[in-house]
C-alpha cells in the first residue's frame, strides 16, 4: 500500500521527535533503522539485513550494520 505524502510527512515528524534526544547509537541502531524504514511504510526485513559478516583480511571479519 502506497502512503500519501501527508502520511509520510506525519510519520517523519513523529520519527524526528522520538529520536531527537537519543544518544547511544550502538544500543538503538536496529530500532532506529526499523523506525526509519517505517516512515515510508517499508518492512525492513523485506529490503535489508542487519550485521552482515564481511572479510577484512585473512583472519579477521567485520560487520556491515545494514545491508
Amino acid at each position: 500500500m502506497a502512503l500519501s505524502w501527508n502520511e509520510i510527512s506525519s510519520r517523519a515528524l513523529s520519527f524526528s521527535k522520538k529520536w531527537k534526544i537519543e544518544r547511544d547509537e550502538v544500543s538503538e541502531a536496529q530500532s532506529f533503522l526499523n523506525d526509519f524504514f517505517d516512515i515510508l511504510g517499508v518492512d525492513r526485513k523485506r529490503v535489508a539485513t542487519f550485521e552482515t559478516k564481511v572479510p577484512m583480511g585473512k583472519s579477521r571479519n567485520g560487520y556491515i550494520d545494514l545491508l
